[in-house]
């Protein structure tokens, strides 16, 4: 290929080449890599893709990585770090990198939101301010300010900095994924998906699957089924999934109410995976899921739908121990999950043992950014209690 390109011209090849979805592209851009340079690029795209998990892995393993490339994968590390909750060893890592480059800005933003991760909200907000006083339209801090303005209620202060971070980095996907979770929590979904389906454009559906999945939320959301399908048929046929993003796309499907493309999904997965997936479909179809929920349980513990939907189930056959133990669980694994908090909340009315319960359910109940299933499942628990 003549004389080998720079590390950095080569990382932006790879990173546009994956960005096109070309598979020729991709291999032609890594044919002239170093194995090191191979495994750095690899990790840069996981990161734009947001798999984090693969991120920590790739980077663990570095060696040699050019100068050149030290603040992007200083970058990225941070971010995933951050995102795998591993919060200390993302301040590590942003820590060092600043040692050597003091002046990184993008390392600062992202330290910054490792520390509102961590509860440290003061100083992430006044260094967030800072960055974004030296560069006026720093994309990772306008992102931050406006993850701490929604923590904080102040809705309006965050859609002013969210929709400056889409517009500051227009091809990122962590910018529009909160600006739409925004929405959900203003309850104003209908909206939101409005202006997601204008940012994204003719790639709605054909672009990164976390904005996809996200313009679907708000379309299950604000009950626009005719919108959402199609979206789903993509995320679907996108190519290969890990069952990790079968499960998510499960949760999609699922309110639509159809079970045929659950079951297709359940082919050619981890068992755990398998048997979550056709309980969904036996609940969709009416017949008894617990069998295959129980299986899923013991497969995977660690996943809180899981759970969430077990205690569904135990609470509609009247085993409200059942339903306690699995609602906590999935309290415990996603503490902000409407699904799992509606879950302990609809048991602990059935119980009457906790007087906020029933104001949690009222208020599941009415809000509009919540999914149906969600709402249905508020409502339920009000007639019941």
């Amino acid at each position: 290929m003549g004389e080998a390109q720079a590390p950095l011209q080569q990382i932006h090849a790879l990173r546009a080449a994956a960005a096109s979805g070309r598979a020729e592209d991709v291999r032609g851009a890594l044919a002239g890599m170093s194995p090191s340079l191979v495994r750095v690029g690899q990790a840069l795209v996981a990161a734009d893709r947001g798999e984090w998990v693969r991120v920590v892995e790739l980077c663990a393993g570095a060696s040699g990585v050019p100068w050149v490339l030290d603040g992007l994968v200083s970058l990225a590390l941070t971010r995933a770090l951050a995102h795998t909750n591993q919060l200390e060893a993302a301040e590590q890592v942003a820590n060092a990198r600043l040692s050597r480059a003091p002046t990184d800005l993008d390392v600062r933003a992202e330290r910054a939101r490792a520390w509102f991760r961590a509860g440290l909200v003061d100083e992430a907000g006044e260094e967030l301010s800072a960055v974004l006083e030296a560069a006026p339209s720093h994309p990772g801090a306008l992102l931050g300010l406006g993850e701490l303005a929604l923590a904080k209620g102040a809705l309006e202060d965050a859609v002013e900095f969210l929709q400056a971070a889409c517009i500051a980095a227009p091809r990122a996907a962590e910018p529009v994924v909160a600006l739409a979770r925004l929405f959900l929590v203003a309850g104003r979904p209908a909206d939101g998906a409005r202006q997601l389906a204008t940012l994204l454009g003719a790639e709605a559906g054909d672009t990164d699957p976390r904005l996809t999945s996200s313009l679907a939320e708000l379309y299950v959301a604000s009950g626009q089924l005719d919108a959402v399908i199609p979206l789903l048929k993509k995320l679907g046929g996108r190519g290969p999934m890990t069952d990790a993003e079968r499960i998510e796309l499960t949760r999609l499907w699922a309110e639509t109410g159809e079970a045929g493309p659950i079951r297709a999904m359940a082919d050619d997965v981890a068992p755990g995976t398998r048997a979550l997936l056709l309980g969904i479909v036996a609940r969709l179809e009416g017949a008894d899921p617990l069998p295959h929920l129980d299986e899923a349980a013991e497969a995977l513990p660690d996943h809180w739908w899981v759970h969430e939907q077990r205690a569904e189930v135990l609470l509609d056959q009247g085993d409200l121990e059942g339903a306690r133990s699995a609602a906590e669980v999935a309290r415990q694994l996603a503490p902000r999950a409407a699904a799992a908090r509606v879950a302990s909340a609809a048991v602990l009315v059935r119980q009457e043992s906790h007087p906020g319960a029933r104001r949690l359910l009222q208020v599941a109940s009415e809000h509009a950014g919540l999914w149906p299933s969600v709402r249905a499942r508020a409502r339920m628990a009000l007639a019941h209690g």
